[in-house]
């Protein structure tokens, strides 16, 4: 697992991944150095440069150009990340021909902070994201960092840009389905595709039963979350039955509707959101 080792990438250079995988996580500190991997995968299940990044394992640092092919948990940087990746740029292709997938991370339960997504992303089935597939807080309590904090499944600063497409539900600009957090992150790409639960951020926020270290719902939250490109409804869809959760910042937006009252709403916060534009 490399746990406590320290890599420095000295130069750019093409590499057929990935490194780890199901059951063989990545929990060193992987900085990148300002390079770039030229990153070729044909095909397989928990792939990206890394197949596994664990709890305690850190990406940083580093730009991918992508030609990634596989089934499940497809991403550039990695296909699954329970750890953290940070200040990453991935372009290129991403495709997936099953679920989770992703141009950053095809399936996270860490934390994705500062990352840009210009890579084009395609899902042949559900939950497909700019930057992850699948944000997946579930309350278990492996996930400790460095200063023994619990670690909540978060999506922050990042940007896509890349063409996002997917062929079932849970399709979004950021992420395809959250469970954890959203934050200050922005949708560029002015396409975004899919049959069900479509949206410009996020295709679905549902809830969970994880909670904050107060007792507090954590469901599916994003707070200051944009659309600059598609002109799609910034949350697709959410699960109506949790009217406590679910919560999107609304600052300096319109909204079309609300799941909660039936009608156009404004305000610091509204419940299962169904629509918005950018003024």
């Amino acid at each position: 697992s490399y746990a406590g080792a320290y890599f420095v990438l000295e130069g750019s250079f093409a590499f057929t991944g990935p490194i780890g995988g199901d059951g063989k996580p990545f929990a060193g500190n992987f900085n990148g150095n300002g390079n770039t991997i030229t990153l070729t995968i044909g095909s397989g299940s928990w792939v990206g440069l890394f197949g596994f990044i664990g709890v305690g394992g850190h990406v940083h640092d580093l730009n991918i150009s992508a030609n990634v092919k596989g089934t499940y948990r497809v991403g550039g940087v990695a296909g699954r990340s329970d750890g953290k990746i940070s200040n990453c740029t991935v372009s290129g292709t991403i495709t997936g021909a099953n679920n989770w997938v992703g141009g950053i991370a095809g399936y996270n339960r860490g934390i994705i902070q500062g990352c840009t997504n210009n890579a084009n992303v395609t899902g042949s089935e559900n939950y497909v994201g700019g930057i992850t597939g699948f944000n997946n807080e579930d309350g278990a309590t492996d996930r400790i960092d460095e200063d023994d904090n619990y670690i909540v499944a978060t999506v922050t600063n990042c940007i896509n840009t890349g063409k996002i497409t997917g062929s079932a539900g849970a399709v979004g600009g950021i992420v395809g389905e959250n469970y954890g957090i959203v934050q200050y992150s922005v949708n560029k790409a002015t396409s975004i595709t899919g049959k069900t639960n479509v949206g410009a951020v996020i295709g679905r926020n549902n809830k969970n039963s994880a909670t904050f270290s107060d007792g507090s719902p954590i469901n599916g939250i994003a707070n200051y979350v944009f659309d600059l490109g598609s002109g799609l409804s910034v949350v697709g869809g959410n699960e109506t039955s949790n009217n406590d959760g679910n919560k999107v910042n609304v600052t300096g937006w319109t909204f079309v509707t609300s799941a909660k009252t039936g009608k156009a709403d404004t305000g610091f916060f509204v419940n299962n959101l169904v629509g918005a534009t950018v003024k």
